[in-house]
């Protein structure tokens, strides 16, 4: 299974980098829709398969989970980037409204995307699963035997009107969080390159693009 699920990535990139080859003036909205339909196929069909690699490398937090999640994560991105590249190539072609928001949709539906290049699609998916697995597992001690992970400062932040201790709950909670940081601006670092790429100033530019307003209506 999992071999065919790679082979399965892998002919579909090569299938949409074929397509996105011709010309935008030979393009027509049955080129769209054909694309669609196939992006629609792939989700139906990889994406569970995706989603549940992403559970249990959530829930089941172990050196293989890690691995197998960080792996499908890499394919998966590159695979939405190929498709985004793609989408962009019928932005001359005149289609439907609701063919036009769904282009657009696979062209901006990221949070945090990396260039179309397999090293930093798999170095900012392995950094994403590793940051989730430090945040599952991590734990602080006040003490030798005052230790809190982040489900008990929740708790007390949920339910406690004391001050000190609710200080206390964020002062650990935050000290759990620090070792995440460089991670994290590597992330975003790669995240704005892949921004850029996909034709955006940035990682804020492409997260507005995702509502239905202008972004620039969102400093007025």
């Amino acid at each position: 299974m999992y071999k065919f699920l790679l082979s399965t990535i892998f002919l579909s990139i090569l299938a949409l980098s074929s397509c996105s080859s011709e010309q935008p003036n030979d393009l027509t909205e049955l080129d769209v829709e054909a694309f669609l339909q196939r992006v629609e196929l792939e989700d139906k069909t990889l994406g569970p398969i995706v989603s549940s690699a992403y559970w249990i490398g959530a829930n089941f937090i172990t050196y293989d989970s890690q691995k197998v999640a960080a792996d499908y994560g890499k394919r998966y991105q590159l695979l939405a980037l190929e498709r985004a590249r793609q989408a962009s190539s019928f932005d001359g072609v005149e289609v439907s409204e609701e063919n036009r928001r769904k282009l657009n949709l696979i062209k901006s539906s990221f949070v945090m995307p990396s260039p179309l290049n397999e090293e930093l699609a798999g170095e900012i998916s392995a950094i994403s699963v590793e940051l989730d697995a430090m945040y599952g597992t991590g734990q602080h001690c006040f003490t030798d035997d005052d230790c809190y992970d982040l489900e008990a400062f929740e708790s007390i932040i949920d339910n406690s009107r004391d001050p000190a201790e609710l200080l206390k709950a964020w002062e650990g909670w935050r000290n759990i969080g620090k070792p995440m940081k460089d991670m994290y601006l590597r992330m975003v670092e790669i995240g704005n390159q892949g921004a850029n790429d996909l034709g955006y100033d940035g990682l804020t530019d492409l997260w507005f693009s995702q509502y239905d307003m202008p972004a620039d209506e969102f400093f007025r």
